[in-house]
């Protein structure tokens, strides 16, 4: 007899539903790196150079890529070559004038350069008048031109027929040596450098205000000295 009040018994084989659990969202992917834009960059401004700098950018180009240390000038790009193998191939910029008991050998190069801007021939004479101011002495063509050059640039002062015209022509390497030789014989400034028939002629001014003039063969080595204080020739 079974009691009413009695609930009935679940079958055996029943089990509880199971409750599943929603499994997280996954997180957001990170987002790439930026990539870096150095080459753009470093276009962009050397683009900027060149178009606000115009010739005076591609000047700096070419000079930029002389590493081999040559003092014997450069062409600026685009520039002919009109001045011959002497070496003067175009301005050298102009810069700070050396000090008083130093040779201003840029100076040197950068003056006989533009004189040969406006007269065609080779240079014979550099002289140093004052400090950024050059004559240089220009022969070519039977004629012989003094030239001015200056801060505001070269223009011809004298022209005179040249009856030698067979003097030593100066070019960049020569100056160079000659610059060399005569300041390792006697210390002071070069003020002047003049080539003659068979040899050169080299005035240097000295820190006592005195003036010594060498005479150096064409092998650059000195063979006579004159100098202004004592009149001695040696």
């Amino acid at each position: 007899m079974s009691n009413e009040n009695t609930p009935p018994t679940p079958p055996a084989d029943h089990e509880p539903t199971e409750q599943l659990t929603p499994a997280p969202a996954p997180a957001p992917a990170a987002a790439p790196a930026p990539r870096r834009r150095t080459g753009l960059l470093v276009a962009g401004v050397a683009a900027a150079v060149i178009l606000s700098a115009g010739v005076g950018a591609a000047f700096a180009l070419v000079v930029s890529d002389n590493d081999d240390g040559d003092i014997t000038g450069f062409t600026t790009s685009g520039q002919n070559d009109s001045n011959g193998s002497n070496g003067f191939d175009g301005p050298r910029g102009g810069g700070a004038t050396a000090a008083n008991d130093e040779t201003d050998l840029d100076g040197m190069l950068d003056a006989a350069s533009q004189a040969l801007t406006v007269a065609q021939g080779d240079v014979v004479k550099i002289e140093e008048r004052s400090p950024g101011l050059w004559r240089v002495d220009v022969q070519g063509g039977g004629r012989e031109y003094e030239v001015v050059v200056d801060g505001s640039g070269a223009r011809v002062t004298e022209e005179d027929d040249d009856d030698d015209g067979d003097d030593l022509p100066l070019t960049a390497d020569s100056v160079t040596a000659l610059v060399a030789a005569a300041t390792a014989d006697t210390a002071g400034r070069v003020v002047e450098i003049e080539s003659d028939d068979d040899r050169y002629s080299v005035e240097i001014r000295t820190s006592s205000g005195s003036t010594v003039e060498l005479d150096l063969n064409q092998s650059f080595q000195v063979v006579g000295t004159d100098r202004d204080d004592d009149g001695d020739d040696d």
